[in-house]
């Protein structure tokens, strides 16, 4: 008489599609949160990149009002912002705003300042699978008041 081999021990192919389903969706969402998280630090180093730059810009027209008495007209240029960016470096514009002159009322009367603003503005370039890249124009504006003797 014959032995018959049989074993309920073990996963059966409806149990083991459906680990392979949870797994899936679990690496999907971490996938989705890297990409996220990425795209964010991205994001934020330009943000202070462009922070730098505008900063700069505000030191240089102070050193050409204080020391050269010749502050910088008002104008527009292109800089690099991100060389590493691929496949293009990351191109930005630093603009002066108008110069707009103020009288601070709260000091005293007669207290004069200007108001000196600079943005700089660019756009992020696509990335590949990327769902969260935005198309608008990103910009960052800092001001300065400059008060006058």
């Amino acid at each position: 008489m014959k032995k018959q081999v049989c074993s309920n021990s073990g996963f059966t192919i409806i149990e083991v599609l459906a680990a392979l389903i949870i797994v899936t969706i679990a690496f999907a969402g971490l996938y989705t949160s890297i990409i996220y998280a990425d795209y964010k630090a991205q994001l934020n180093y330009h943000k202070r990149q462009a922070l730098l730059v505008a900063s700069g810009e505000l030191d240089e027209y102070k050193y050409r009002r204080t020391v050269t008495n010749n502050p910088p007209v008002p104008g527009t240029k292109t800089i690099v912002l991100d060389p590493k960016t691929k496949p293009n470096p990351l191109i930005a514009t630093v603009s002066f705003l108008p110069v707009y002159n103020n009288q601070d009322l709260q000091v005293g009367i007669g207290v004069m300042y200007d108001i000196v603003q600079v943005q700089v503005s660019w756009k992020e370039q696509q990335a590949n699978l990327n769902p969260y890249h935005s198309t608008k124009v990103q910009k960052v504006i800092l001001r300065e008041d400059y008060y006058k003797e």
